[in-house]
């Protein structure tokens, strides 16, 4: 057997840069026991990604390539209408097998940094398995990933900077197989945080779909859909549904991407 190494740039994929203007709470409720907020929201961000590929390849006697390893290295830096970044460091090592006559991907490990300018941090490790058919044809796809990490710092009511606390999460992901590619159609996220004592505060829920568009004749991500709601201990609670939206030229690179936000938050007063 012998093994090649080949390096490649996959280079910088588009970025939106386009403003809106941020929309002010829309209606405010006062109750006795809390305020409850209904609010829609848009926020300009602007994102730009370089991917780095390391791909190994093993040879048998006849010069067939019978298994390989690729190794990705994403950078994605997002910045907000008010200055703040968050930056993604996502590591994913694909293992390739001969299946049908060529190599294809039987599994993927992806371990993901999150770190943002208020402090908040996350650590992602996640898996995914393909399936083939007696062909070598795609047949099917899941996935899973557990994450934690720290929640950041924000003011008081004193105005002072105190440590959120921490939170993990569970994630599963569902595909579709649509003309051999594998396209994540939905993720279910369920997770607990917890104050920096290291109590439970509160749990949520995140369920985000992905609508996909042919385009250059492959299938692209368009927009994503999620719902989230959090629900703490003190009786307070957040239903939000966010919607993205990405804009494609006719290559299907991205060249714009924008996000709006609406739902409820109901804050208790002790």
């Amino acid at each position: 057997m012998k093994t090649s190494l080949r390096f490649s740039n996959i280079g910088k994929s588009g970025k939106g840069v386009k403003k809106m203007k941020r929309l002010a709470l829309l209606t405010v409720c006062l109750f006795l026991l809390g305020t409850a907020c209904v609010f829609a929201q848009n926020a300009a961000v602007t994102t730009t990604q370089t991917t780095n590929m390391h791909e190994s390849y093993t040879y048998n006697a006849f010069g067939v390539a019978v298994s390989g390893t690729q190794r990705l290295l994403t950078t994605t830096i997002s910045t907000n209408d008010e200055g703040q970044r968050q930056v993604t460091v996502t590591e994913t090592t694909n293992q390739l097998e001969s299946t049908g006559g060529s190599l294809k991907v039987v599994s993927s490990h992806l371990e993901s940094d999150t770190a943002s300018d208020d402090g908040a941090n996350s650590h992602t490790e996640g898996d995914t398995t393909y399936t083939y058919n007696a062909n070598g044809q795609l047949a099917g796809a899941s996935g899973t990933a557990h994450t934690t990490g720290d929640r950041g710092r924000a003011p008081n009511e004193d105005g002072e900077m105190e440590d959120l606390g921490t939170f993990e999460s569970d994630t599963t992901e569902t595909y579709e197989i649509r003309n051999g590619q594998a396209l994540r159609t939905r993720s279910v996220t369920t997770g607990t945080n917890f104050g920096p004592d290291g109590e439970e505060t509160s749990t949520f829920t995140e369920t985000t779909t992905y609508d996909y568009d042919l385009v250059a004749g492959s299938w692209q991500l368009m927009s994503e859909t999620s719902h989230s709601r959090s629900d703490s201990r003190d009786g307070s609670f957040s239903d939000i549904t966010k919607t993205k939206t990405y804009q494609r030229n006719g290559d299907g690179i991205v060249t714009g991407l924008s996000q709006t936000a609406t739902g409820t938050q109901f804050q208790a007063n002790g």
